[in-house]
């Protein structure tokens, strides 16, 4: 899918979920990525490593299986860069969403009610 396109559909499905008055985090594995889908959609992104929030103690994240961050739909940027064990973390991180959505290089991806 062409990167204008999925910048479309992506400012076209935030338009919609903002009117139905849903909570919704952007995020990205790299400063660099969130930043880019900060511009390209008007709302706040974070890296991955932030919306978790590093543990004090350095050790794991703030976010996780115990203490949940809550949202109803979060939007991933550059999917295929996140490696396993961070994906593993955000996932378990979010007991409470209705979907994920993730952004590879040239397709969109849609998680239904994790």
């Amino acid at each position: 899918m062409a990167p204008v396109l999925v910048t479309t559909l992506v400012k076209a499905l935030l338009k919609l979920l903002e009117l139905k008055k849903l909570n919704v985090k952007l995020c990205a594995p790299t400063g660099r990525a969130d930043k880019c889908l900060s511009q390209t959609t008007g709302m706040e992104a974070t890296t991955i490593h932030r919306l978790l929030e590093i543990n004090s103690l350095g050790r794991g994240f703030k976010y996780n299986e115990d203490n949940r961050l809550i949202c109803d739909y979060l939007i991933v940027d550059e999917s295929s860069m996140i490696d396993v064990t961070l994906f593993y973390a955000l996932i378990r991180a979010l007991y409470i969403l209705k979907r994920l959505l993730n952004i590879y290089e040239k397709q969109i991806k849609i998680l239904k009610k994790i």
